[in-house]
């Protein structure tokens, strides 16, 4: 293999995981875990301030009560499930246990943003005008930003898994010519 071609790809690895250390320290401070809880409590009582406003209203009766049921208690297993996280990542107990809390934890935060797809849903088939407030726009933000965060993960597991490919055949092309 070319000098050049080794130290370029060196170089890369060496970058690569110079950031995913960065990256993991700072996931992994008790700051950033502790931080990790505000989100999901923040989200629910907006949702509960939302979804009770909309209750009281005798008037706004565009979202079915089951879909405000349903995301009330499916954004408090979530807490749950983030509190459990946090006090398993805080303790330092085995990744495998953590893992299988995270994935439920997971699944809760794509049920609610379903939850809360079905209740926008209904809101704009309905045109109704009582339920569309400033809150919900924030409710919207922070689901769709949290979506697109867990999105993000696969994605760049993708990048780094092509990259790789790119690397292996980089390294393999001149192999191929020396062998000739």
């Amino acid at each position: 293999m070319p000098k050049k071609t080794k130290n370029l790809i060196e170089t890369i690895s060496d970058k690569k995981e110079k950031q995913l250390e960065f990256l993991i320290n700072i996931v992994n401070t008790p700051q950033f875990i502790v931080f990790s809880l505000i989100i999901p409590i923040t989200y629910y009582f907006l949702i509960k301030k939302y979804t009770d406003n909309i209750l009281k209203n005798p008037n706004c009766i565009c979202v079915l009560e089951e879909y405000i049921i349903d995301i009330k208690k499916n954004t408090l297993y979530l807490i749950g499930f983030q509190i459990l996280i946090t006090v398993l990542r805080l303790s330092n107990a085995p990744k495998l246990i953590t893992g299988i809390f995270s994935i439920i934890g997971l699944y809760y935060l794509i049920s609610v943003f379903l939850s809360w797809r079905k209740i926008t849903k209904s809101i704009d088939e309905n045109n109704c005008e009582c339920a569309d407030t400033s809150i919900k726009n924030i409710i919207s933000f922070i689901s769709w930003t949290q979506i697109i965060m867990i999105s993000i993960g696969p994605i760049l597991a993708i990048i780094s898994l092509i990259m790789f490919l790119i690397m292996f055949l980089i390294t393999l092309v001149p192999l191929i010519f020396i062998v000739k």
